[in-house]
């Protein structure tokens, strides 16, 4: 396994008036560390392409966004078919999504057992968005 660095550099992130942009203080160009397994040729500090199976990626739209988005609008129906005021149907929507992303968490080891990221090197030995950082 081997730690990478991946760069999210903001849209100001060339720009002249960089200094005074508001998406740096929102985490303009941050770096992100993430586990994937090095193909050969990969070395310390080498640029790479990650990658990932696409049946990966589903499943992590699908808890991320998916399930927590048809979460609340169950809540949300059949609480308000009870006829409770929407003031409480909020709190109970937030209290909701709360509590599946902290059942979530409780998974996080199977999950990212699950999702996986390969490092390869870039077909045309540029890659500007990812940096091996070390290996474990």
């Amino acid at each position: 396994m081997a730690h990478v660095r991946i760069y999210q550099n903001s849209a100001c992130g060339s720009c002249h008036l960089q200094g005074g942009c508001s998406s740096k203080t929102l985490g303009g160009n941050t770096g992100r560390l993430v586990e994937a397994y090095a193909a050969d040729g990969v070395t310390v500090g080498s640029a790479v392409d990650l990658s990932m199976r696409s049946a990966d990626g589903l499943l992590s739209v699908l808890l991320s966004f998916v399930l927590p988005l048809a979460l609340v609008f169950t809540l949300i129906l059949s609480l308000e078919s009870r006829g409770m005021s929407e003031e409480l149907l909020a709190v109970l929507a937030l209290g909701g999504i709360a509590s599946y992303y902290g059942v979530l968490s409780l998974f996080r080891k199977a999950i990212r057992a699950r999702i996986s990221f390969t490092a390869t090197l870039p077909a045309d030995s540029v890659a500007e968005n990812c940096d091996l950082q070390y290996e474990s």
